[in-house]
C-alpha cells in the first residue's frame, strides 16, 4: 500500500475545493496556569493530602475525598487541563470540580479548606 502524497491530493481536491478552504492547520495555545509551589512535587501534594484529611487510614469517606483530590491535582494542576476537561474526564460537574480546585488551592496556602483551619 503506497503512501498518500501531495500530488495525490491534488487530483482529489483542486484548489478551490470547500473542504481545503474551510479547514486549516491551526497551532493549540499551551495554557498557562499559575500552580502552587506545594503542588508541585509529589511530596509536598502528599503533607497537603495527610494534612487535609487527618483520619485517611481509618475513614473510607476520606479515602475517596483524598483520591478526588488527587486526581483533580493530577489532571488540572500538572496535566492542564481545565476545569471543564477535569469534570468530564472524572464524571463531575464543571461546578464541583471548580469547588475542588478551590479547596485545594487554600489547602496549599495553609488556609481553612472547609470551615475549620488546616492542621499544621
Amino acid at each position: 500500500m503506497g503512501a498518500h502524497t501531495t500530488s495525490g491530493l491534488k487530483i482529489l481536491f483542486d484548489g478551490n475545493d470547500p473542504f481545503l478552504q474551510s479547514h486549516q492547520i491551526i497551532r493549540v495555545k499551551p495554557r498557562k496556569r499559575k500552580v502552587p509551589e506545594a503542588l508541585k512535587t509529589d511530596t509536598s501534594i502528599q503533607k497537603i493530602i495527610l494534612r487535609s484529611f487527618p483520619k485517611l487510614e481509618d475513614d473510607v469517606e476520606q479515602r475517596k475525598r483524598a483520591g478526588r483530590w488527587i486526581r483533580v491535582i493530577h489532571l488540572y494542576f500538572k496535566w492542564g487541563y481545565s476545569y471543564a476537561e477535569t469534570a468530564e474526564e472524572m464524571g463531575e460537574k464543571p461546578r464541583t470540580v471548580e469547588m475542588l480546585i478551590r479547596a485545594i488551592r487554600r489547602a496549599a496556602k495553609n488556609k481553612p479548606c472547609n470551615g475549620t483551619p488546616c492542621r499544621k
